[in-house]
Protein backbone atom coordinates (compact mmCIF):
# COMPACT_ATOMS: atom_id res chain seq x y z
CA UNK A 1 0.00 0.00 0.00
CA UNK A 2 2.87 2.20 0.88
CA UNK A 3 4.10 1.67 -2.44
CA UNK A 4 0.95 2.85 -4.29
CA UNK A 5 1.02 6.12 -2.33
CA UNK A 6 4.37 6.57 -3.06
CA UNK A 7 3.93 6.82 -6.92
CA UNK A 8 2.89 10.00 -8.98
CA UNK A 9 -0.12 9.50 -11.54
CA UNK A 10 1.46 9.35 -14.49
CA UNK A 11 2.95 6.22 -12.62
CA UNK A 12 -0.18 4.89 -11.40
CA UNK A 13 -1.57 5.06 -14.95
CA UNK A 14 1.48 3.29 -16.54
CA UNK A 15 1.23 0.53 -13.70
CA UNK A 16 -2.44 0.16 -14.55
CA UNK A 17 -1.86 0.05 -18.34
CA UNK A 18 0.92 -2.07 -18.25
CA UNK A 19 -1.49 -4.56 -15.64
CA UNK A 20 -4.46 -4.44 -18.72
CA UNK A 21 -2.10 -5.58 -21.66
CA UNK A 22 -0.62 -8.38 -19.09
CA UNK A 23 -4.20 -9.28 -18.39
CA UNK A 24 -5.26 -9.08 -22.33
CA UNK A 25 -2.32 -11.07 -23.44
CA UNK A 26 -3.47 -13.95 -20.26
CA UNK A 27 -6.90 -13.63 -21.89
CA UNK A 28 -5.83 -14.31 -25.62
CA UNK A 29 -3.51 -17.15 -24.85
CA UNK A 30 -6.60 -18.85 -22.54
CA UNK A 31 -8.66 -18.20 -25.53
CA UNK A 32 -6.06 -19.68 -28.56
CA UNK A 33 -5.33 -22.67 -25.83
CA UNK A 34 -9.08 -23.57 -25.58
CA UNK A 35 -9.61 -23.06 -29.30
CA UNK A 36 -6.32 -25.23 -30.17
CA UNK A 37 -7.98 -27.81 -27.16
CA UNK A 38 -11.56 -27.84 -29.07
CA UNK A 39 -10.01 -28.95 -32.36
CA UNK A 40 -7.51 -31.59 -31.08
CA UNK A 41 -10.63 -32.91 -28.99
CA UNK A 42 -12.57 -33.21 -32.56
CA UNK A 43 -9.92 -34.64 -34.60
CA UNK A 44 -9.63 -37.35 -31.76
CA UNK A 45 -13.17 -37.94 -31.72
CA UNK A 46 -12.74 -38.21 -35.54
CA UNK A 47 -10.05 -40.62 -35.34
CA UNK A 48 -12.28 -42.69 -32.59
CA UNK A 49 -14.96 -42.99 -34.59
CA UNK A 50 -12.82 -44.08 -37.63
CA UNK A 51 -11.17 -46.80 -35.23
CA UNK A 52 -14.98 -47.88 -34.64
CA UNK A 53 -15.46 -48.65 -37.91
CA UNK A 54 -12.37 -50.14 -38.74
CA UNK A 55 -12.72 -52.91 -35.82
CA UNK A 56 -16.38 -53.98 -37.23
CA UNK A 57 -16.62 -56.90 -38.80
CA UNK A 58 -17.14 -56.67 -42.52
CA UNK A 59 -20.28 -57.81 -43.79
CA UNK A 60 -20.54 -59.25 -47.10
CA UNK A 61 -23.28 -58.79 -49.28
CA UNK A 62 -23.93 -61.68 -51.72
CA UNK A 63 -26.74 -62.49 -54.83
CA UNK A 64 -27.38 -65.80 -56.32
CA UNK A 65 -25.41 -65.93 -59.19
CA UNK A 66 -26.88 -69.16 -60.80
CA UNK A 67 -28.47 -72.48 -59.80
CA UNK A 68 -27.10 -75.96 -61.15
CA UNK A 69 -27.59 -79.20 -61.38
CA UNK A 70 -24.26 -80.59 -60.54
CA UNK A 71 -24.33 -83.81 -62.19
CA UNK A 72 -25.06 -82.50 -65.18
CA UNK A 73 -22.42 -80.19 -65.27
CA UNK A 74 -20.00 -82.17 -64.17
CA UNK A 75 -20.53 -84.79 -67.20
CA UNK A 76 -20.64 -81.76 -69.67
CA UNK A 77 -17.75 -79.71 -68.68
CA UNK A 78 -15.83 -82.03 -66.26
CA UNK A 79 -16.06 -79.98 -63.36
CA UNK A 80 -14.40 -82.49 -60.96
CA UNK A 81 -17.66 -81.65 -58.50
CA UNK A 82 -18.26 -85.08 -56.37
CA UNK A 83 -20.25 -85.54 -53.45
CA UNK A 84 -19.78 -89.40 -53.15
CA UNK A 85 -16.59 -91.07 -51.89
CA UNK A 86 -13.77 -91.15 -54.10
CA UNK A 87 -13.99 -94.96 -53.66
CA UNK A 88 -17.16 -95.14 -55.08
CA UNK A 89 -18.09 -96.09 -58.91
CA UNK A 90 -19.55 -93.55 -61.17
CA UNK A 91 -23.01 -95.00 -60.84
CA UNK A 92 -22.84 -94.49 -57.04
CA UNK A 93 -21.72 -91.06 -57.35
CA UNK A 94 -24.72 -90.15 -59.81
CA UNK A 95 -27.11 -91.64 -57.22
CA UNK A 96 -25.71 -89.71 -53.92
CA UNK A 97 -25.42 -86.29 -55.37
CA UNK A 98 -28.45 -85.44 -56.17
CA UNK A 99 -28.58 -81.68 -55.04
CA UNK A 100 -28.30 -78.56 -56.81
CA UNK A 101 -25.67 -76.41 -56.37
CA UNK A 102 -25.64 -72.80 -56.30
CA UNK A 103 -23.04 -69.79 -57.21
CA UNK A 104 -23.04 -67.19 -55.18
CA UNK A 105 -21.72 -63.86 -56.00
CA UNK A 106 -20.45 -61.29 -53.01
CA UNK A 107 -19.58 -57.74 -52.40
CA UNK A 108 -15.98 -58.08 -52.69
CA UNK A 109 -16.51 -59.71 -56.68
CA UNK A 110 -15.43 -63.00 -55.27
CA UNK A 111 -17.69 -65.81 -56.30
CA UNK A 112 -18.05 -69.35 -54.43
CA UNK A 113 -19.62 -72.64 -55.81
Amino acid sequence: MKEIEAMSDEQLLNQTRDLESKARAVKNTITRLTSETNQINQRLKQHMDKVKLYMRLPYLVATVGELLDPIEEEEAAGSGFSRANPTTKKDETNKAASGKAIVIKTSSRQSFY
